[in-house]
């Protein structure tokens, strides 16, 4: 697996700890889903939406943040396909008000009741797919995502 040096480091540094605490977002991530959910109307991008929680209480979080979130294949997959990466907090102990922006609301909308969960939804919210962890590290997951992103390619209109 291959982990970036600068991830390494802000994991070490706590910025996601195994503790639970987040302390602040990765690199390329939003945790403003309305403002994310602007920039996917405005782009007409997909949104991967990432439903987390504390860590310490969910072994399932933490191996797709270690595995998935936290390799630099996977930031480099985002990039390349344009996909606006949102943070959704729906675990209160592991918000920091002034950092995350905690809703109830947008777990409701997509009917999310347990975490993880990694969402791909379009600038209109509707679902195209959703996961928790799977084995089979980052390439397992971006079969996952091609399929949702050609369903959503399939789904606009031919100019």
């Amino acid at each position: 697996m291959k982990i970036s040096k600068s991830a390494l480091i802000l994991a070490c540094l706590g910025v996601v700890g195994l503790s639970g605490t987040v302390i602040a977002a990765p690199r390329g991530w939003t945790t403003d889903y309305d403002e994310a959910l602007k920039k996917a109307v405005a782009e007409k991008k997909i949104m991967l939406l990432n439903f987390m929680g504390d860590m310490k209480k969910n072994k399932e979080m933490e191996k797709l943040h270690h595995e998935l979130l936290l390799n630099d294949a996977f930031y480099e997959y985002a990039e390349a396909h344009g996909i606006i990466l949102v943070d959704i907090v729906v675990d209160a102990a592991a918000s920091k008000p002034k950092l995350f922006k905690f809703t109830e609301k947008i777990p409701k909308q997509y009917n999310v009741t347990g975490y993880p969960v990694i969402l791909f939804a379009t600038p209109e919210a509707k679902e195209l797919g959703r996961t928790g962890y799977i084995e089979g590290g980052p390439d397992a997951f971006f079969k996952l995502f091609d399929q949702w992103r050609g369903k959503f390619a399939a789904e606009q209109p031919r100019e």
